[in-house]
């Protein structure tokens, strides 16, 4: 009987005692979640800033900082087409280098009309950030501020040297370049130097016969042939600058006559804005955009 309770007394300590410490020995460690701090950019907000200009906000809703000496873009779009990029580390105030940071862009974009604005940040994937998913946002923007519109008119042509001209010559062809309304007419060089796609600029073709309005972009053929209504070799004048209501330019370009074309009269038609990038106002709006200059190949 006693070998008996001996052996009962040993199943229960190996019941109690040992089987749980062998148990607890397989339980599995466990590792202490580690959060890393990054930052995470968001669009916050687009609308129509001062003088109509485009303005967005961005915010870094991240845990963590951005990385010293970081570069970022934003990619800007205007009904789905692209207008340009801006440099995110140069905002007009504020910072988003610290969590929490909140950074406003007033940028050289023109709100002329109604328009589905998208704004891209970090457009490149330049930064590492907690969440790659949320930095997109399209809003609807409206002009803000009542303001008057250009009207652009070419008021003088002129080539040199003057007079005949012979197959395959090189003429310096200028063309001046007036605003009659009342708003600021843009060009493709800003003040600063910077250059923009949503500026007029001016073509140069050559025709048999005068051409009229609307104006419309003219390719340059190859080989360099004569077509009708071919663009001039040099004739695409792609720099202009901003126009102040009253205000007028000369512009001035080097073009090449085919060397195959036939002697007789001919016109050089001037294409205002072919790109119909400046919305244009009272009194004539877009319908004085083109005219014609007439020469004469001996």
């Amino acid at each position: 009987m006693k070998s008996i309770n001996k052996i009962c007394l040993t199943l229960i300590l190996v019941c109690f005692i040992i089987i749980p410490v062998i148990a607890q020995e397989k339980k599995p460690l466990t590792t202490p979640t580690v959060t890393l701090k990054a930052p995470d950019l968001v669009v916050k907000e687009i609308k129509c800033g001062p003088g109509n200009k485009l303005q967005f906000t961005v915010v870094n809703i991240g845990t963590g900082p951005l990385p010293s000496g970081w570069k970022a873009v934003a990619d800007v779009l205007f009904d789905g087409k692209k207008m340009g990029f801006i440099d995110l580390s140069k905002p007009t105030s504020g910072d988003i280098t610290p969590p929490g940071g909140t950074a406003i862009y007033l940028v050289p974009f023109d709100i002329v009309k109604p328009v589905a604005v998208r704004v891209v940040v970090d457009a490149t994937n330049s930064i590492k950030e907690t969440n790659e998913e949320n930095n997109v946002m399209t809003a609807k923007v409206a002009p803000c501020e009542k303001t008057g519109l250009p009207d652009l008119k070419v008021v003088h042509t002129d080539h040199q040297p003057a007079g005949e001209i012979r197959p395959g010559q090189v003429i310096r062809f200028s063309v001046t370049v007036k605003n009659f309304g009342t708003g600021v007419a843009n060009g493709t060089v800003k003040p600063d130097g910077s250059t923009t796609s949503n500026g007029y600029m001016i073509d140069l073709s050559l025709h048999k016969k005068p051409i009229g309005d609307p104006a419309k972009p003219h390719i340059l053929p190859s080989p360099y042939i004569f077509t009708e209504g071919m663009l001039l070799k040099g004739g695409r004048i792609s720099r202009t600058v901003d126009l102040a209501p009253g205000a007028s330019k000369e512009y001035s370009t080097s073009v090449e006559i085919p060397k195959d074309i036939k002697p007789g009269e001919y016109w050089i038609g001037v294409s205002l804005d072919p790109f119909n990038k400046v919305i244009e106002g009272p009194p004539t709006g877009e319908e004085d955009n083109v005219v014609n200059h007439g020469i004469i190949i001996k």
